[in-house]
């Protein structure tokens, strides 16, 4: 007879080995089942972050509850401080019976798992009372319980994250949503949208100057100084305005009668603007060699004051008949030869 085999079970990394020993009768069979089972819960309840897994509940509240509540610890209920019946929590009324995650109080020791035992009606209050696995502190560390159903919740997994919860009376729970199945992302109006499966800019993150979203491409409103063309952003033509022309593609310039003007790739000053005039200075040295030099400014004007200094010793002044020959030069003259290298000439107009 071949010996006994054995049947390896792994989960998560871990293995759980059952041998069975000698015959297999119906009794060992069924005990060797139990053990794996219990064997299996115990791995699983360690195994999926440590959670204390609850019987599911057939709604979840969505904010506070209404009606007042007063809250008893003695028995773990809620009682509400009118006579009424419980409103429908996320869109399922409960019956009776029916079970339902409180997780929004404003005292959060109120929050748990509570069963309807008293429907409520006009002539006496609703009440909610703590299930039976969930009515001590230690039951709800870590205790972990799927909504069954709901509008906004139904099918989501909370989980009561206090691990340290201390008694059910002044200590804090806290019920944080783990996981979900229906989660649903509608568009909220600001700057992102869902559509799909996909994010993008919504029409409504438009405004200072910026157009597009709602799957349009981004841009730049026209009169807003920048404008993106293909990938790139540039100076928008409406950005003219104050001596400034050009932009949209086309090389800025400063426009006529503002002071400056833009001759190529030079700036210069306008010197007629609205009829000022803008001082200007010009100055190099005599090459010297002759009686007359003729020194070449640019300053576009008879108006000029000249001096002429040696540029030695002391740099002082010295006189020199000066003559104006054009708007854009002078002529020095002098009764000897001008040394060379020893006078600067000075134009200012």
């Amino acid at each position: 007879m071949p010996p006994p085999r054995s049947t390896e079970l792994a989960y998560n990394g871990t293995e759980i080995v059952f041998t069975p020993a000698g015959n297999i009768a119906a009794a060992n069979v069924s005990a060797a089942i139990s053990e794996l089972e219990s064997d299996m819960t115990a791995l699983i309840t360690a195994t999926i972050e440590a959670r204390t897994w609850k019987d599911p509940v057939d709604a979840a509240t969505t904010g506070v509850l209404p009606n007042t509540p007063t809250y008893s610890s003695g028995p773990g209920t809620l009682t509400a401080a009118t006579n009424t019946t419980l409103a429908a929590q996320d869109g399922v009324t409960l019956a009776v019976g029916e079970d339902l995650l409180v997780a929004n109080q404003a005292s959060s020791f109120q929050d748990g798992i509570y069963t309807l035992t008293a429907a409520g009606s006009g002539a006496a209050p609703w009440v909610l009372t703590r299930r039976a696995d969930c009515n001590t502190a230690v039951e709800l560390r870590d205790a972990t319980v799927t909504v069954e159903a709901g509008t906004t919740q139904g099918g989501d997994i909370f989980t009561q994250t206090n691990s340290a919860l201390a008694d059910l009376t002044a200590a804090t729970q806290t019920w944080v949503k783990t996981g979900n199945t229906n989660t649903v992302y509608t568009s909220d109006g600001t700057t992102v949208e869902l559509v799909g499966n996909s994010f993008r800019i919504a029409t409504t993150a438009a405004g200072a100057g910026l157009t597009g979203g709602g799957g349009a491409a981004l841009d730049v409103a026209a009169g807003a100084g920048l404008e993106i063309s293909s990938d790139a952003v540039r100076i928008a033509a409406a950005a003219a305005g104050n001596g400034l022309t050009g932009g949209a593609g086309s090389a800025l310039a400063v426009g006529a009668g503002v002071g400056i003007a833009v001759t190529a790739d030079a700036v210069a000053v306008d010197r007629a603007t609205n009829g000022a005039k803008v001082m200007l200075i010009f100055a190099q040295a005599l090459t010297g060699g002759s009686t007359t030099e003729t020194v070449t400014h640019n300053l576009n004007t008879n108006d000029v004051n000249v001096r002429v200094y040696n540029d030695t010793g002391v740099r002082a002044d010295e006189d020199f008949s000066i003559e104006r020959p054009s708007v854009n030069s002078i002529l020095v003259r002098s009764a000897i030869t001008i040394p060379g290298s020893t006078y600067r000439v000075v134009v200012s107009g």
